[in-house]
């Protein structure tokens, strides 16, 4: 018998992490708040259910890594980096994630998914930080075509359904 004391643990017969399993439990919440936002009559909730389901891939996807590489931190040459690790900025923890562990988060997407999923945690960024409103760095970095600085962000259900698929076969890239 044993305890868990918070989310993410080890077991103490096989020594499996238990962050995948994490991982796919909250990406399936996700999936209801899409469906909850699906059955919504008012537009401004079904659009902010919505919202909160992007907020929520990209939260529990930089958990999960934050977790992993806390968990596998004796592993590398440099521990400090890698317990310091944000997968918010998710390009840059795909270099620093390659580099300390020697695997590529995104081995499994083709170049357009990659893309695709980079566009998606820019756009969370420009909901948590610019209220929704395209800005110049949203431009540069996302390569998303039709997109007009100040003005407000679209994102559509068919988006976060696909962020979470690609987001289960990164995880299992770790």
């Amino acid at each position: 018998e044993y305890a868990i004391y918070g989310l993410f643990a080890f077991c103490p017969d096989c020594s499996t992490h238990n962050s995948s399993q994490i991982l796919k439990k909250n990406l399936e919440l996700v999936v209801k708040l899409l469906a909850l936002a699906d059955g919504e009559q008012e537009s401004e909730l079904a659009d902010l259910l919505i919202v909160k389901a992007l907020e929520t891939a990209v939260s529990t996807f930089d958990g999960f890594g934050r977790a992993y590489c806390e968990a596998h931190a004796d592993r590398v040459a440099n521990p400090d980096q890698i317990r310091n690790i944000s997968f918010q900025n998710l390009a840059k923890a795909r270099t620093t994630f390659q580099t300390s562990f020697g695997k590529d988060i995104a081995q499994s997407l083709t170049d357009e998914e990659w893309n695709f999923v980079l566009r998606c945690f820019q756009k969370r960024h420009l909901f948590a930080h610019k209220m929704g409103i395209v800005d110049e760095a949203y431009v540069k970095m996302a390569a998303d075509p039709g997109t007009i600085v100040g003005r407000k962000i679209k994102v559509a259900p068919d988006e976060i359904s696909e962020l979470v698929h690609l987001l289960v076969r990164m995880g299992e890239q770790f």
